[in-house]
């Protein structure tokens, strides 16, 4: 809800960047086919001194209807991905999505039983959490074979 002066990635297809920032980072690496391009790139401008910024300002709209399946399929996408371009900039990956993924849950959680008094939302987070924590080992156990043997954990 505020503007954050910087920011470690941006989020795919709501975001924008200068031409000359993503020639200067050599363009997207396209082992990120459908997923974690946006944070790749995001943590290698960063790494180059780059500034990347959010803004509540600038509106996306997206024409798009979802179910529990395909929303755990996109969720389970971009943990995937993301947990890899983040092993891929940074090395150790493990500990920071693992850390990040609960925190995300038991603020969900919160906000599900006690501002919105549902159990049902509740429950679709666990799911979420589930689906996150999946795909993140399974993004660990593959990326030396992803990557290309990158260091990290």
């Amino acid at each position: 809800d505020e503007f954050k002066p910087r920011v470690d990635f941006l989020w795919g297809v709501c975001s924008s960047y200068r031409r000359e920032a993503l020639l200067d980072a050599g363009g997207f690496d396209e082992r990120f086919r459908t997923n974690g391009e946006d944070m790749d790139m995001g943590l290698r401008l960063n790494s180059m001194g780059r500034r990347l910024c959010y803004t509540p300002d600038a509106i996306v709209h997206h024409q798009r209807t979802d179910t529990v399946i395909s929303i755990c399929k996109m969720m389970f996408r971009w943990h995937y991905w993301g947990y890899l371009a983040m092993r891929k900039t940074r090395g150790k990956a493990f500990t920071f999505y693992l850390k990040t993924i609960g925190k995300v849950l038991l603020r969900n959680l919160y906000i599900d039983l006690i501002r919105h008094k549902s159990p049902r939302l509740a429950a679709l987070s666990i799911v979420m959490f589930r689906t996150e924590l999946v795909a993140m080992v399974k993004a660990a156990v593959g990326a030396s074979r992803i990557l290309g043997g990158c260091s990290g954990s």
